[in-house]
């Protein structure tokens, strides 16, 4: 029975670590493609600060919710560091880089720039693969989801969801 025990607590703690391994590899994989994807296809633009707010967790998450000054009304929320969030006010205007083909990737750019995530989520991805080497495979895998998935996004579509959803946020407002 103790033994059976010993099994079960190794399987759950290995079952913890592959879970947050695959999120780590995933949201880092995510971040390189969307950076890759603007550094190619991104256009510079402006954008208003519509939102800073901290989200309370250890170590605090601090965020980002801007405006792009595009022809569909969008809002991109974006992850940042303390340093960043301190220098920004809401309402401030920005500078940003936006990918055309599908407006919802965008991030700081300029003087406000920030690959906080980027960085720190791909140590963390070295640290599980060198550990476990198929996250590599994991983390190429979302790669190529990621930087392949915004190109068969199709801008009628995107029209619709953000009309969609200004439909739903006017519904819920008293």
């Amino acid at each position: 029975m103790e033994q059976l025990v010993g099994h079960l607590v190794v399987l759950i703690i290995l079952g913890v670590y592959g879970a947050i391994g695959v999120l780590v590899t995933a949201v880092s994989a995510r971040e390189w493609a969307v950076w890759l994807l603007l550094k190619q296809y991104g256009k510079r633009s402006e954008a208003k600060l519509m939102n800073l707010y901290v989200r309370q967790s250890r170590p605090p998450e601090y965020n980002v919710t801007f405006q792009p000054n595009v022809d569909v009304e969008i809002y991109v929320t974006q992850v940042i560091t303390r340093k960043t969030y301190l220098q920004l006010q809401s309402q401030d205007t920005v500078e940003i880089l936006y990918m055309p083909a599908c407006r919802a990737i965008a991030r700081l750019k300029g003087k406000y720039a920030d690959n906080w995530r980027r960085k720190s989520m791909t140590i963390a991805a070295l640290v599980f693969i060198l550990v476990f080497q198929p996250f590599l495979y994991i983390w190429i895998a979302c790669f190529s989801i990621a930087l392949v998935t915004p190109r068969f996004v199709s801008e009628a579509s995107l029209q619709r969801f953000y009309s969609w959803h200004s439909a739903q946020k006017q519904k819920r407002k008293p």
